[in-house]
């Protein structure tokens, strides 16, 4: 079998996402492979499955538009949640505080550079909205909320929402430098991630979820 087109998460641009609008992790779908061992945690592959993804299948990046206050539209792409995304087994919720952006994790491209809307607990610095507010040219008046909406036909999971600001402790956004995404396996044949060391309780589903570590310059 052929190794499929492998890229890592901070190599993903704007324009992948026009020619391949669902992207896969590979540590979540191809344990057994031939190119496994290849890949890590951030390597993700064009999506070749039946869609539309379904979000509790792995760990989905599918393309998404970001519309600003003042009406302007970006490119991104965001991780679906699935129906029920906050709940266990029993149908109960499974954290006090679930936020359905920190499973998520809406993704903007603004030219070259990638902006998360997702920090949990970690409070957006000065420096980093100054960035955010100068690729955009635009104050936080012209930009918030921010709605996303993923690509239709292309997840079963939930792919739009909407962000209302920078609040820290619920709401925080940063430039992304590097994710990563840490795995728990669970058989031979299923390899799922899981959030560990999560900022903020409840951010994300145990299961079917990345974490992001930012590395700050």
């Amino acid at each position: 079998m052929a190794t499929p087109e492998l890229k890592q998460f901070g190599e993903l641009e704007a324009r992948d996402f026009e020619r391949q609008p669902v992207w896969v992790g590979c540590h979540t779908a191809d344990y057994g492979q031939p190119w496994y061992e290849d890949t890590d945690e951030e390597t993700f592959r064009p999506f070749t499955g039946k869609l539309p993804a379904d979000p509790a299948e792995g760990i989905f990046l599918v393309s998404a538009v970001f519309e600003l206050r003042d009406g302007s539209r970006y490119p991104g792409f965001v991780t679906p949640a699935a129906e029920g995304w906050d709940k266990g087994p029993d149908g109960r919720p499974m954290f006090e505080h679930n936020h359905i952006l920190g499973t998520q994790q809406p993704q903007m491209f603004v030219g070259d550079r990638l902006f998360g809307f997702w920090g949990g607990m970690l409070s957006m610095t000065s420096h980093a909205q100054r960035e955010l507010y100068a690729a955009l040219g635009k104050g936080p008046d012209a930009i918030f909320p921010v709605r996303f909406i993923a690509s239709a036909g292309f997840t079963t999971g939930i792919g739009n929402g909407q962000i209302e600001a920078f609040t820290a402790g619920v709401l925080t956004a940063f430039i992304l430098i590097r994710q990563k995404l840490y795995k728990t396996r669970s058989s031979r044949k299923t390899s799922r991630t899981a959030e560990h060391g999560a900022v903020w309780a409840g951010a994300a589903v145990p299961g079917i979820h990345n974490r992001k570590k930012i590395f700050n310059t």
